[in-house]
């Protein structure tokens, strides 16, 4: 990636931007112990204030959370290293590898995504098919996101268990608008062969948006076209299966079914995320795991189809 995108691990000033948002999310899930984790740090400086989330699981219950809003907005990011709501993150090599870590007497984590892949920035080169601007310039300026590799441990009440797994990170910069973005719908597998695929399908304004690539393990492709379909539980907001269907620029064809293994809510005022890590299976039975998430403005009605 270039210097600018290496940028975005640090500082960006908000320039009396009262919506500017940093934030850098990641996920990680370990089969061999079930255990997973979903983490974000946002820094909204225009508004003066910082939020966290972090919630860990194992066999699809959760094991640890905490969600902090309106805390101070320290100074630090990424690239300097930065402490926000307990956690601790640091980049170790730009847009490589970085490392997060927690510690209380309950729970702790000290784990590092590996990239398996670059970062690539999913507004500017995953972008085809419908109106990608409302949607796009409501979730960021920029959103760089990679599949990695993640190792370390994670201690549940003095008991260690190693961690080596697969996830997901993604580094964001720009005005966010929550209340803009009507619906959002996301699957990320990345799978056992090395290949990984992202899949993002948003609506605002009325208008479907599609942000979508591939990584073939040699390099990344935008998709061409992508179609997808969810069926909802009661609730209307937990995923009980979703089908992606897309087609990439080389015209080859990539067709995946997701089920969640776990869900969690994370709040953000007037809009609410559902968080699911995922077992994914694509057409051709290769096996894989990841992330589908939803987003949903407030007060959200029955699901869409």
């Amino acid at each position: 990636m270039t210097e600018t995108a290496e940028k975005l691990e640090g500082y960006l000033p908000a320039e009396g931007r009262t919506k500017w948002n940093q934030s850098f999310y990641f996920n990680a899930f370990d089969p061999q112990t079930r255990m997973g984790l979903i983490a974000r740090l946002g820094f909204l400086e225009g508004a003066g204030s910082a939020n966290s989330w972090m919630i860990a699981f194992q066999d699809g219950s959760p094991l640890f959370q905490r969600f902090n809003s309106d805390l101070p907005c320290p100074p630090e990011r990424l690239r300097e290293g930065v402490t926000l709501g307990g956690m601790h993150l640091r980049s170790i090599v730009p847009l490589q590898s970085a490392r997060l870590s927690f510690d209380s007497p309950e729970f702790a984590f000290d784990l590092t995504w590996e990239a398996i892949h670059p970062l690539m920035d999913a507004i500017a080169f995953g972008s085809a098919g419908g109106d990608t601007g409302s949607f796009a310039t409501s979730l960021a300026h920029a959103h760089l996101e990679g599949s990695c590799r993640v190792t370390g441990e994670m201690v549940v009440r003095g008991e260690r268990f190693a961690f080596d797994g697969t996830g997901g990170r993604d580094i964001a910069a720009g005005e966010r608008e929550w209340g803009r973005m009507e619906h959002y719908r996301v699957a990320w597998p990345i799978f056992t062969d090395g290949t990984a695929v992202i899949g993002i399908h948003g609506i605002a304004g009325g208008r479907d948006s599609y942000m979508s690539m591939v990584h073939d393990g040699t390099g990344w492709t935008r998709m061409a076209s992508t179609r997808d379909t969810f069926e909802f539980a009661e609730d209307a907001m937990t995923v009980r299966v979703t089908q992606w269907n897309m087609v990439d620029e080389a015209g080859r064809n990539w067709s995946y079914q997701a089920r969640p293994i776990f869900r969690t809510f994370l709040p953000a005022d007037n809009y609410v995320l559902a968080e699911h890590i995922a077992q994914f299976t694509r057409s051709d039975g290769v096996i894989g795991y990841g992330l589908v998430e939803c987003g949903y403005r407030l007060p959200w009605p029955a699901a869409p189809g």
